[in-house]
């Protein structure tokens, strides 16, 4: 029994890692496909803290001869993690698949489509309505605070001697912006990872609703630690992930309910689980 149990575990490693190796292969691609639009993806980036920058100070700087560079080599992994989300997303449900039962795997379509609506849902929840909010708290919070702005037609001249001046670093707006677009992303699969972790058996949804609590300290301690300081932003991050828990739960616990009703109408489907990918071979394929 022990070595079965050893040969499923080695098979399981070694389809997890031929998956990993698709998707970094995607990845890749995807990453030629965005360095072509660089510069685009990058206007885009930076547009929600150019708005909220004042009219006389439009510009960001650069701190190193190769910022530029690195630049939109981050822009481009950003584009290309976003853009290769819908497969991995498929190579994880193929990976999940084989714990599920037969009829429940006609919800593999859904599980598709809401997992990469959530993700940049996520995404797009963050660049329209935080960002601005936030770069525009940000940008007040340092004028009120005696912030001078610093024009590109500025001269040392003109600026007072131990003045505060604002110059923003591209490379690190887009380090921070890449960050949070990708965690809103996957802090909006919160629904999605509950009910995978409970369709395959590991954790109840009835343990998810115990550790409630904590879970909603953790939402707003990652809110607070993730987000600009002020309210608005870490309660648009927190709130979310806190409803979104709630859905999880509640779709766990109506696919365990439907798994009962069938185990009460006399279906056996302890032998409709697919065995099909025991082997490597057939867990590799797709």
């Amino acid at each position: 029994m022990s070595e079965e149990k050893g040969t499923d575990l080695v098979s399981h490693l070694e389809e997890l890692r031929s998956r990993l190796l698709k998707c970094l292969l995607v990845v890749g691609i995807m990453f030629v496909v965005a360095w072509v639009f660089r510069g685009d993806i990058l206007y885009i980036l930076k547009k929600p803290l150019v708005d909220a920058l004042p009219p006389e100070m439009r510009n960001v700087i650069l701190l190193r001869i190769m910022d530029k560079f690195f630049v939109h080599l981050k822009t481009s992994l950003i584009a290309a993690l976003a853009l290769s989300a819908p497969y991995v997303f498929y190579q994880l449900w193929r990976f999940v698949a084989p714990g599920l039962y037969k009829n429940e795997k006609r919800v593999a379509f859904p599980f598709l489509f809401f997992s990469i609506f959530f993700f940049f849902g996520g995404m797009v929840f963050c660049y329209f309505l935080l960002m601005p909010f936030g770069f525009q708290f940000l940008v007040n919070y340092s004028i009120d605070s005696g912030t001078l702005l610093f024009d590109s037609g500025d001269t040392a001249a003109a600026v007072p001697a131990g003045a505060d001046l604002l110059q923003i670093s591209l490379s690190e707006h887009i380090s921070f912006t890449g960050t949070m677009l990708m965690v809103f992303g996957v802090a909006f699969e919160t629904p999605l990872f509950i009910f995978v972790v409970c369709a395959t058996g590991l954790v109840s949804p009835d343990w998810f609703a115990r550790m409630r609590r904590y879970a909603i300290v953790g939402a707003f301690i990652v809110g607070a630690i993730l987000t600009p300081p002020d309210p608005w932003s870490q309660i648009s991050l927190a709130l979310p992930m806190v409803l979104l828990y709630e859905v999880g739960i509640w779709a766990s616990r109506l696919l365990l309910w439907k798994r009962r009703k069938a185990a009460e109408s006399g279906g056996d489907h302890s032998s409709d689980r697919d065995t099909s990918s025991g082997s490597s071979s057939g867990g590799l394929a797709g």
